[in-house]
């Protein structure tokens, strides 16, 4: 028998939580990883939210996931406000999702603005603690 602790997917939760939400008046996609034309370039729709997994930390009883979102904006579009919107939304206690059950979400990274290499897209970042009990 093995001593393992099977935790909720905390990415899988967060993507549930974003994907198909309107925030600032824009319904917003989710995806785990970029999505590209078949150039290469940055595919749409805009906004889209790209969401991954940096390490954490865990013990006894919880384990904390750190979650990057990178909310990705169209031209002149309002990206960082999108971005704002999602983050405010994340952020919380008791959170119930199809992925599972969160305890908490806490902001770990404030929304920011990064450089891109096209000027037709921009993106903002911004990363939460995302805290669980085993199922």
């Amino acid at each position: 028998m093995s001593d393992v602790l099977v935790f909720p997917d905390a990415r899988s939760a967060v993507f549930d939580l974003i994907s198909g939400a309107v925030h600032d008046g824009h319904e917003v996609t989710a995806h785990y990883q970029m999505p590209v034309t078949d150039y290469g370039s940055a595919g749409g729709p805009y906004p889209l939210a790209v969401i991954e997994m940096e390490p954490g930390s865990q013990g006894y009883v919880d384990r904390t996931d750190r979650i990057v979102v990178t909310v990705y904006g169209e031209g002149s579009a309002p990206t960082a406000r999108v971005a704002e919107s999602i983050h405010a939304s994340l952020v919380g206690t008791d959170i119930e999702t199809p992925s599972g059950y969160l305890d908490e979400i806490q902001p770990d990274q404030p929304p920011h603005e990064l450089s891109y290499y096209s000027e037709t897209v921009n993106q903002v970042q911004f990363r939460v603690m995302v805290t669980t009990r085993p199922v």
